[in-house]
């Protein structure tokens, strides 16, 4: 199996050329690119988050109000169940209030947790931006010194070939 494999890789002509590395591709790629990378993205939804977390955490001073109600239909005049004319209604309507100001300032710590946790990812995310900006322009200088090390390797690959044309038509 493995020799025929081989045999037919071997077989197979390969066609075509290389691409030619060239300086200008990358003239007209800009780093705007950059705010479409999913880590950036991520980093600052992150950021947007803990945005909202801080402000759910600053409502420790607001009571917090619930309208409840319920509707309630008994019989305690006897044990029968289909006896529908000994059935009394009954409901409840209110108003209820939650307000803990005795918590020992815990909602206070929560929220400037919070703040912090903002503060660093926010700092996280600007690290990241300027890392990425740094790390294209990196990579873009990389990649013109390469094209012009190639176009340099293939310029000399061509005068070897005229070298050795020259002295084989020499030696004739």
């Amino acid at each position: 199996l493995f020799r025929s494999l081989g045999q037919e890789a071997e077989e197979r002509d390969l066609e075509g050329s290389l691409p030619v590395l060239q300086a200008a591709i990358v003239d007209g790629v800009k780093a705007d690119g950059i705010k479409g990378r999913r880590d950036l993205t991520a980093l600052r939804q992150r950021t947007e988050g803990l945005d909202y977390l801080n402000t759910a955490t600053k409502n420790f001073w607001v009571p917090r109000f619930n309208l409840v109600g319920q509707y309630l239909k008994y019989n305690n005049r006897n044990d029968r169940l289909d006896d529908v004319d000994n059935y009394r209604e009954a409901y409840q309507v209110g108003l209820n209030m939650t307000w803990n100001i005795f918590d020992g300032m815990v909602t206070i710590a929560k929220s400037r947790e919070a703040i912090e946790e903002k503060f660093q990812a926010e700092k996280k995310l600007e690290i990241a931006r300027l890392k990425a900006r740094q790390q294209f322009e990196f990579w873009r200088r990389k990649f013109i010194y390469y094209s012009s090390v190639y176009s340099a390797r293939v310029s000399d690959m061509a005068k070897a070939d005229e070298s050795v044309r020259l002295a084989k038509e020499g030696r004739r």
